[in-house]
């Protein structure tokens, strides 16, 4: 526990069901999707609370296969953010009801996200 966060890392394949317990207890508002590089791996973090807790949700996404199911059917409010870490991260929300780009240009297909370390997009200075 950080600063009255608690982060749980779940496996990929247990996201789905891990959010639907979270809802069923009181966690029901998404405050954001972070898509992150790591380097050898990518991370998608659910930030969830209920009242004033907040509860960080880490799943590791393989980078040779960046995606993650879509829980717009779980938490509505997730529409937007799996666009945008799919436009920035390249983290693919499977079943997403509209996958269209939301921040970049529809022709951005052949360029690396631009917060992806490990294809030279997003690299610190």
């Amino acid at each position: 526990m950080k600063d009255g966060r608690v982060f749980l890392t779940v496996k990929l394949e247990k996201l789905r069901e891990a959010v639907k317990t979270l809802r069923e207890r009181g966690f029901q508002h998404l405050i954001a999707i972070t898509g992150l590089d790591a380097g050898d791996h990518l991370e998608a973090i659910y930030h969830i609370a209920r009242g004033g807790e907040v509860l960080s949700l880490r799943v590791i996404v393989p980078s040779e296969k960046p995606e993650v199911p879509t829980i717009t059917d779980i938490i509505p409010g997730a529409l937007f953010y799996e666009r945008e870490v799919h436009d920035l991260v390249g983290i693919a929300p499977v079943g997403h009801p509209d996958p269209s780009p939301l921040l970049l240009p529809d022709d951005w297909s052949d360029e690396p996200p631009p917060l992806r370390k490990s294809t030279g997009g997003g690299e610190a200075k």
